[in-house]
Parts: structure tokens; C-alpha cells; sequence
């Protein structure tokens, strides 16, 4: 963390200090604004759909009751909670959402460059349609290959010598899935520049992705993670506000 008395500071949340335990997470704040960064690990298995956007709204609820203290509006939880009490949110790591479709015909797809029938069957991609998780946060366009799972240091080439990775083999047989993903939620402007695969870090069974985001802050609107808890509107100004 920087000195007080410096422009930007981080305030920092190991997993053993949060109320749901789950991830780390920090609070950058500036005269410009008030940004939280989340990095999470969500419940893994094809079928536990409900459990990580479950684990998507105890974690966001948390994130605002602890680095937000001035955000005292109990009638909004889960998601909005955390969206509503920052300028932005970015959330990044391993979602673990799934591709809904057989191996086979994700291989078969895969193999004929098709990636927008595996878009289609995205979970992440389906609950925030649906309002189930991640509702109000943006992702860049998914230009690069699923990023799991694959065969550990896989380094296999076809004929033409181009090197290919090797999905899963093991009997498990895991559908290739966008299991790694940043999002975000700007109460102003979110753009993310870049957004790719970095496909040469190979001795895990995940390709991690990188993103470049510009946020676009009004530094005259102060978000309720501003205010500390005795400087805080009380909550029926709040609610009367929303």
C-alpha cells in the first residue's frame, strides 16, 4: 500500500479477512475515484452452475459491507451492492464457467475454427443475459481459444509444424471451456482495450488471459466507497437517493 499522504492508495483484503473467504480483493482510491479489484476462484464441476453465481453474489455482498462501509443501503445486495458502492469493479480469474456442449462436438467445433457455437453454450455469457450473475459488467469480445483444460506442458505440432495445444485427454475428457475471464462494471465509461490469451505460459492446465482497460471517472460524483462509515448520508438519505 502507498503512504497516506500519497495521490492513489491500495487497501488490500487477504482471503482470511473477508466475510465469505473466497478471494483477495483491494480497493484502489484516488482523487479520481474509487476502484475495487476482485480476483476469484469460483466453485469448479461442469454442473455447479448455481453454486458460482451463488458464490458471485455472497462474495460482492461482502466485498461492499467491508471496503465500502459508507455504501449502508441493506436493501441491495448480492452484485448491486458491490457495483453500486464503487466507481468500478473488475473482476478476474479462474470463473470456472462452463461450456454447456458434448466433448465431441466442441472438439468438432473447435476443430473447424468455430468458436461461436461454444460462445452460444457459455454459462457466464448465459447467466448475465439472464440476470443470474455478473449482471451490468462488460467483456471484451473472446477472440482467442477456450483456456481450459488442457494437458499440462502440451507442446504437440501437426503437420504443418504450427504448434497446437492438446485439450484434456485425461478420462474425464473436460469440455474446452472460457473458464478465465475479466469483466467489468464503471458507473461512467469501461472500455477494454485488449484482451487476450497469453497461449506461451503452458505448464498449467489453464492459459491465463490479460486485459487492458480505460476507466473513465467523474471526479466530482463521489461514490459511497468514499465515505467512511461516520462520514455516511444516513441510510433513509440513501434510500430516499435510489
Amino acid at each position: 500500500a502507498r503512504p497516506a499522504s500519497s495521490p492513489h492508495s491500495f487497501t488490500t483484503l487477504s482471503p482470511g479477512e473477508m466475510p465469505c473467504g473466497c478471494c483477495p480483493a483491494a480497493r484502489w482510491s484516488s482523487r479520481l475515484g474509487y476502484v475495487c479489484f476482485v480476483a476469484a476462484h469460483l466453485c469448479a464441476h461442469q454442473h455447479k452452475v448455481k453454486e458460482r453465481n451463488a458464490e458471485y453474489h455472497v462474495i460482492s455482498s461482502g466485498l461492499a459491507k467491508v471496503l465500502a462501509p459508507g455504501f449502508l443501503d441493506d436493501a441491495v445486495e448480492g452484485g448491486d451492492r458491490l457495483r453500486q458502492a464503487f466507481d468500478a469493479v473488475v473482476w478476474s480469474g479462474d470463473l470456472n464457467y462452463r461450456v454447456d456442449l458434448e466433448r465431441g462436438d466442441a472438439d468438432n467445433a473447435l476443430a473447424a475454427g468455430d468458436l461461436h457455437l461454444l460462445k452460444a453454450r457459455d454459462q457466464l455469457d448465459n447467466a448475465r443475459r439472464q440476470g443470474d450473475a455478473f449482471a451490468g459488467y462488460v467483456e471484451a469480445e473472446r477472440a482467442f481459444p477456450p483456456t481450459y483444460k488442457f494437458d499440462k506442458r502440451s507442446d504437440v505440432y501437426d503437420t504443418s509444424e504450427k504448434r497446437r495445444d492438446v485439450y484434456d485427454t485425461s478420462e474425464k475428457r473436460r469440455v474446452p471451456s472460457w473458464t478465465d475471464r475479466v469483466l467489468v462494471a464503471s458507473k461512467e465509461c469501461a472500455a477494454i482495450l485488449k484482451y487476450e490469451s497469453v497461449s506461451d505460459l503452458r505448464w498449467s492446465d489453464h492459459r491465463p488471459v490479460a486485459a487492458t482497460v480505460a476507466l473513465a471517472v467523474d471526479p466530482a460524483a463521489r461514490s459511497p466507497a468514499g465515505f467512511s462509515r461516520k462520514e455516511a448520508p444516513e441510510k433513509s438519505e440513501v434510500c430516499a437517493l435510489m
